[in-house]
C-alpha cells in the first residue's frame, strides 16, 4: 500500500456549534481539516479536538459580567469504506464536552453529537513518472447529510448539536510532485430550520495545505504541513427574521505533523487564528488543536 498523502475533509461538523442566543457566533466554523493516508479499503480511528472562545463580548471587545469563557471537546469515532473503484463513504459519530464559565457561574454539558456522513467521487486522478520523478493528482467531490442526533433547545447555552437536518458538499483537490504536494478542499454546509424554526446560517470552509512527506525509516513515513484555513458563517434566523449579532468568518494558520506506522497513522495539529470578525466582534475565536489515530485495514 502505498501512503500517499491527500487532503480530506473529514466531517466533524458540530464540533464547533453555536448557540440559539442574540449575541453569539451559532455554528461558525468547526470542520475538521487534516492529512490522513490514503487507503485501500478501509480506515477506522478516533480523535480528540478542542476548540476556546470568548463570548459577549462588549462593543469594543472589552470584557463584561456576561463574558464567558467557552470550551469545547469532542472525542469523535469515524470510518472511511471503499464502496467502488472510484467512491468511498466518510461516516463520524462526535461525543461533546462542553464548558461555559463566567464570574460567578459554570455550566457543563456532555452529549453524543450530530452524525454525520458523506459519499465522495473520485473524478479525476492521474501518475505520471519520470526516471527522476512522481507526478500525482487527484480531485473528489462529495455530498453527505448532518442528522440532528446531538442536543439543542432554545434556552440551552451548551448545545451539542443544531437540532436540524443539513447537507453537505465538499471537493477535495491534491497535487504532488514526488514527495512534495499542495491539496485544497472546499466545503458548504446548507443548513435547514430545526423544530423551533430556528435556522443556523450556511457556512462555507476553506483550506490550502502544503505538506513534504519523507521516510526515516523503511516502515515509517511523516508528513509535517502547513496551510491556511478560511472559515464563514451566514447570519441565524428565527422565524424567518435574522439574528443580527452571528456569523462571521476566522482566518486560521494550521500547522501539523502526520506519521503511517505500517497500518497505524498518528497525526496532531493546530489552528491559531490570525484574523477575525464574528458575531459583530462580541465573539473572539481562541486557538484549536486535535490529535488522532486510525488503523488502515
Amino acid at each position: 500500500m502505498k501512503h500517499t498523502y491527500i487532503l480530506l475533509i473529514v466531517l466533524n461538523v458540530c464540533m464547533n456549534v453555536g448557540y440559539a442566543c442574540d449575541i453569539c457566533g451559532c455554528g461558525i466554523g468547526g470542520n475538521y481539516t487534516g492529512l490522513l493516508p490514503q487507503f485501500n479499503k478501509r480506515i477506522v480511528g478516533i480523535r480528540y479536538q478542542q476548540r476556546a472562545l470568548v463570548t459577549h463580548l462588549g462593543p469594543n471587545g472589552e470584557s463584561s459580567y456576561l463574558t464567558t469563557q467557552e470550551t469545547m471537546r469532542s472525542i469523535e469515532y469515524w470510518g472511511a469504506w471503499q464502496t467502488g473503484n472510484r467512491s468511498r463513504l466518510l461516516v463520524a459519530v462526535p461525543w461533546q464536552f462542553q464548558q461555559s464559565k463566567t464570574i460567578d457561574t459554570k455550566i457543563h454539558n456532555n452529549s453524543i453529537g450530530d452524525l454525520s456522513a458523506i459519499w465522495q467521487w473520485n473524478l479525476f486522478q492521474s501518475r505520471q513518472s519520470d526516471r527522476q520523478r512522481v507526478r500525482i493528482q487527484q480531485w473528489w467531490l462529495g455530498a453527505g447529510i448532518k442528522l440532528p442526533t446531538g442536543k439543542w433547545n432554545k434556552q440551552s447555552l451548551q448545545p451539542t448539536g443544531t437540532g436540524s437536518t443539513d447537507f453537505l458538499f465538499n471537493m477535495v483537490y491534491d497535487h504532488r510532485l514526488q514527495d512534495a504536494g499542495i491539496s485544497a478542499s472546499l466545503q458548504y454546509r446548507i443548513n435547514t430550520a430545526n423544530a423551533l424554526n430556528y435556522r443556523y446560517g450556511n457556512r462555507f470552509t476553506g483550506t490550502v495545505q502544503y505538506y513534504y512527506k519523507f521516510r526515516p525509516l523503511p516502515s515509517v513515513s511523516l508528513a509535517p504541513n502547513m496551510g491556511m484555513i478560511v472559515e464563514y458563517g451566514g447570519q441565524d434566523q428565527e422565524n424567518g427574521w435574522r439574528k443580527e449579532s452571528t456569523g462571521g468568518y476566522t482566518i486560521y494558520f494550521a500547522p501539523g505533523l502526520e506519521t503511517v506506522l505500517k497500518k497505524i497513522a498518528i497525526g496532531a495539529g493546530l489552528q491559531l487564528p490570525v484574523g477575525q470578525n464574528n458575531a459583530r466582534g462580541t465573539i473572539r475565536e481562541g486557538s484549536r488543536w486535535m490529535v488522532h489515530t486510525s488503523v488502515l485495514l
